[in-house]
């Protein structure tokens, strides 16, 4: 997986099952060329189970709340964006980097990451749908606007 790694290996639950989710990383170039800046932007990527590499998936960016880091992430995650997994969803939510918020500029990285994501994964019909709470809804708005 280019400029895709791991970030702690396989999640796995309580019973030792593996959950079909990790933290993983992508480079994104969200600078003009004539400014190299190449940002690790790290999230949770969340498949469907069960999951067929050969089907597409409808897919979700779903955008953190508060601080946007990996503690509100996993919260989210489990209270809300799991139950896309048990519904045949793609989620992805991204961690902002640097505690710089995505409607506070690190919005501008996401075009790269959902490119990263249509190279890799089966996204059904080429579309994310985009939402948030909390923080995560302002940024939605934002992302959306780009």
């Amino acid at each position: 997986m280019r400029n895709r790694v791991a970030k702690n290996g396989a999640v796995r639950n309580r019973a030792g099952s593996l959950v079909a989710a990790a933290f993983l990383t992508v480079l994104c170039g969200g600078a003009p060329a004539a400014v190299a800046e190449s940002v690790q932007l790290e999230y949770l990527l969340t498949l469907p189970e069960p999951f067929d590499p050969k089907q597409e998936y409808p897919a979700l960016l779903a955008l953190p709340p508060g601080p946007q880091d990996e503690a509100m992430v996993e919260i989210a995650d489990r209270a809300y964006w799991s139950h896309g997994r048990i519904r045949g969803w793609i989620v992805v939510s991204p961690i902002a980097p640097g505690g710089k918020l995505f409607f506070d500029g690190s919005e501008r990285l996401i075009p790269s990451l959902l490119g990263e994501l249509l190279e890799k994964d089966p996204i059904e019909g080429g579309r994310f749908l985009v939402g948030g709470i909390s923080n995560g809804g302002i940024a939605a708005f934002r992302v959306s606007e780009n």
